[in-house]
């Protein structure tokens, strides 16, 4: 289905008339600002159709690593390493970090 494009300042005065578009004769509308796409109006039903294909694709990650062999990370020490890697991404001292978090080294 074709979508419509919009500037963002055009849709602000035209909103009733992009939300019947939308609901009721099922458009997709891009809005746009400076050229650049930066939203969408699409109806419920495919915002619903959208949620359930992210649904199922993290079941489908879920299953996969299930069922991966290998040694598994208890969630406590898989927790203590993501909070370490943040500070690390923030604070840019990662040597620092590492000897303040030795689980960084595990």
């Amino acid at each position: 289905m074709p979508r419509i494009r919009i500037p963002a300042t055009e849709a602000r005065e035209k909103l009733a008339d992009i939300l019947n578009d939308v609901a009721f004769r099922g458009e997709r509308v891009l809005l746009e600002r400076h050229g650049k796409s930066i939203a969408a109006v699409v109806s419920v039903e495919d915002l619903e159709l959208l949620e359930r294909l992210e649904d199922e694709m993290d079941l489908d990650a879920a299953r996969k690593a299930i069922a991966e062999k290998g040694p598994r990370i208890p969630w406590k020490q898989f927790e203590g390493r993501i909070g370490a890697v943040a500070l690390v991404e923030r604070s840019g001292t990662s040597e620092e970090i590492r000897t303040a978090w030795p689980i960084l080294s595990a």
